[in-house]
């Protein structure tokens, strides 16, 4: 079976110099790996090309590269290796072979007008680029995961039979809870007997495939980071292994009159 982390794509030229867009492969490569937050690597395993994050909007910039890249590696400088291709290797080593990237959301982060660029300087040729994505297993000291199975109702469906978009933050709810019992904190018991209450502040959902009736969902939430008064909480909705929907929520503690107050001592002990 094809690692979702690692995939080899392939890459040809059709002259010489040449920056060739493979943005595309990448985020496509980054959307089926079921990363949500990480890094994703890019690396060039040739001698004569290399790798480069420049702007995608306008062609005549990838021009202007290849231009000062000719004006500062000439052709004729009388070099000794004998295969010809000097400027190429040169060109390689100013540009290098690697980038990264960083993922959130399952996306790329890249600014508004950069693309991801393979760099021919001994085409056209037939390339390859590998693409490595590593996932962030903790963005801070916490990392609590707890999972559920939910069978899709048909109430839950729409006229197109799929989820309703609004029914998956009703399933973040549904784990979020189960975690906390699983820790031994019982939401209703901190609203009656502490008399404190967790709204959310923020929420956030992307949908990547359907999900249907009948089907079984598997919900994964994960406790990403616990501050003075606020708690991130992560989801995964997976269909089998195949992740069709990511979210993140944001809580803060607050008492009866809705003021902020510190995260309660019993609910801080049995996250950590």
């Amino acid at each position: 079976m094809p690692s979702r982390s690692h995939k080899t794509i392939s890459v040809s030229s059709s002259g010489q110099n040449q920056l060739i867009d493979i943005t595309s492969e990448v985020a496509d490569f980054v959307s089926k790996s079921g990363v949500t937050s990480g890094v994703c690597h890019v690396y060039v395993p040739h001698t004569t090309a290399a790798v480069t994050i420049n702007e995608n909007a306008d062609p005549d910039v990838v021009t202007d590269i290849i231009k000062g890249l000719n004006h500062i590696v000439p052709s004729n400088l009388g070099y000794d290796h004998s295969e010809g291709n000097s400027p190429a290797h040169i060109k390689s080593s100013i540009i290098g072979a690697t980038e990264s990237v960083f993922v959130e959301g399952g996306r790329l982060v890249l600014g508004t007008w950069q693309g991801i660029y393979f760099c021919e300087f001994d085409g056209p040729r037939s390339r390859k680029a590998h693409l490595k994505i590593v996932e962030a297993k903790e963005r801070s000291g916490y990392m609590i995961q707890h999972q559920i199975e939910l069978r899709v109702r048909y109430q839950e469906t729409d006229q197109m039979g799929v989820v309703y978009y609004s029914n998956y933050l009703v399933w973040f709810e549904t784990a979020r809870t189960e975690l906390f019992r699983a820790k031994g904190l019982v939401y209703k018991q901190l609203e009656d007997e502490d008399k404190i209450f967790l709204p959310v502040v923020e929420a956030y959902c992307r949908y990547r495939s359907p999900v249907r009736y009948d089907d079984l969902v598997k919900v994964i939430v994960k406790l990403t980071d616990m501050g003075k008064s606020r708690l991130t909480f992560e989801y995964e909705v997976k269909v089998g292994e195949k992740l069709t929907t990511s979210g993140e929520t944001k809580h803060v503690f607050i008492d009866e009159k809705g003021k902020a107050v510190t995260i309660p001592e019993k609910v801080r002990k049995a996250f950590l």
